[in-house]
């Protein structure tokens, strides 16, 4: 049975097949153990004392995440249940993923792996393809998303992001988050930071990927270039008005009106264009709210 859940908001070890403890939760294997583009994926996950006494069947979700894009796809499949052991078949993995995480729940109770979740890279052959060590460096530098848990980890964040520039050196959302991590840890100098950045951005990016406007835009802001960050992120929405961060720049308008007319004139604009968006809930219930207000 697979369920996709329409969530945009919202490191596979190399071990053959994966295999990582979960304390009281369970143990969770996947393979191959390198899946390659759009591979078949097999998952086996054998309960532990989270799930002892539930009655409730088991999901795995699989938060999927291609190379340009913040958000992942997310799909749930029911694990069938032998024993102990549950499996699934992921049979409709995303062309488009390098990188995923998974967790398993039964609505209630959710097994991260010790607050790890447990991970997906992906393969061209016997190499990871690219940005799949960006997204692993990134899965560790927190989320936006109150349905992912990963603790922040400077340190394998530092180390994937130079796997990453091992493999591709001229990944410029991986150079952008080296300098900056490096900074956040006190390695490089403020001057040293903002000379890397200007020489990233002077050296010029691919503004139609939104990765790229995004990682150059918080760039920007960091060295003290709030406008040109705004102008960066404006641009790009106008062009492409349908992606995460155009909904993301609706979403700030909104919450930037003025005056009662203006909010709801605003937040109506956002429903319209963004009915199933990342924030679309939260949108409907500030509209509501607005209502209630009014008396």
């Amino acid at each position: 049975m697979n369920i996709p859940l329409h969530i945009k908001s919202i490191f596979i070890l190399l071990f053959s097949p994966v295999l990582l403890m979960a304390g009281i939760g369970g143990t969770l294997e996947i393979s191959p153990a390198k899946p390659g583009v759009g591979s078949t994926l097999e998952i086996e996950y054998r309960s532990g004392e989270l799930f002892s006494v539930t009655d409730k069947p088991l999901f795995t979700v699989v938060y999927f995440y291609n190379a340009t894009q913040m958000y992942p796809v997310a799909l749930s499949y029911q694990l069938k249940k032998s024993g102990k052991t549950y499996t699934a078949e992921v049979k409709d993995t995303p062309s488009d993923a390098v990188f995923a995480l998974v967790k398993v729940t039964n609505g209630k109770q959710t097994d991260w792996n010790g607050d790890n979740m447990w991970e997906i890279l992906f393969y061209d052959g016997k190499k990871p393809l690219n940005n799949t060590y960006l997204r692993q460096a990134l899965s560790h530098l927190g989320s936006p998303i109150i349905n992912i848990k990963r603790p922040v980890s400077f340190p394998l964040a530092l180390k994937s992001l130079r796997s990453e520039l091992d493999q591709n050196p001229d990944n410029f959302q991986a150079r952008i988050t080296l300098a900056s991590v490096l900074y956040e840890t006190k390695e490089i100098s403020k001057t040293e930071f903002t000379t890397r950045v200007e020489a990233l951005i002077k050296g010029g990016y691919n503004a139609e990927k939104e990765n790229e406007v995004r990682a150059a835009a918080r760039a920007l802001q960091s060295i003290g270039l709030p406008a040109d960050a705004s102008d960066v992120e404006k641009k790009f929405a106008i062009k492409y008005p349908k992606t995460d961060l155009a909904e993301e720049l609706m979403r700030v308008s909104c919450m930037q009106a003025k005056t009662p007319d203006e909010f709801e004139t605003a937040v109506r604009d956002y429903l319209k264009a963004f009915n199933y968006g990342v924030f679309g809930d939260g949108m409907y219930m500030d509209l509501l709210k607005f209502y209630l207000q009014q008396g």
